[in-house]
């Protein structure tokens, strides 16, 4: 039996039109970060979000997608690191990635969450191309 696939791909130079995306969210967000400049160690000390979905469905799911999201942001940031096999590390085959899951680097905690975490929905104001699809 073949279990080769065979897939034929055509360029027709055709381009669509439109809003794929149309939805928008807006927002605004503060961190105050408290850094131990001789060791590089930080410490987010309080968090304020605020966005307008439009009228939300469930605020509760909303805001643990949006405390979930600022988290994650946060690990990407400032503590994942890619380690690929080069010239400074030897030790990894040359072109492969070291750093491929939370096995081999660190990833946000509950002691990386702010110590004051606000995160709020704006109410009232019917936000016409804001879907809660976060």
């Amino acid at each position: 039996m073949d279990s080769t696939l065979h897939l034929t791909l055509a360029l027709t130079g055709q381009t669509c039109k439109g809003n794929p995306f149309n939805y928008y969210t807006y927002g605004a967000a503060f961190a105050e970060v408290e850094i131990d400049t001789l060791t590089g160690d930080f410490h987010t000390r309080t968090a304020n979000i605020i966005l307008d979905l439009g009228y939300s469905i469930n605020p509760a799911i909303d805001v643990g997608q949006i405390e979930g999201a600022f988290i994650q942001g946060l690990g990407w940031v400032a503590m994942e690191e890619l380690k690929w096999g080069d010239a400074a590390h030897k030790w990894i085959p040359p072109g492969c990635l070291y750093t491929s899951g939370p096995g081999s680097y660190k990833i946000p905690s509950m002691n990386d969450v702010p110590f004051k975490f606000s995160v709020s929905l704006l109410k009232g104001h019917p936000n016409v191309k804001g879907y809660p699809l976060i």
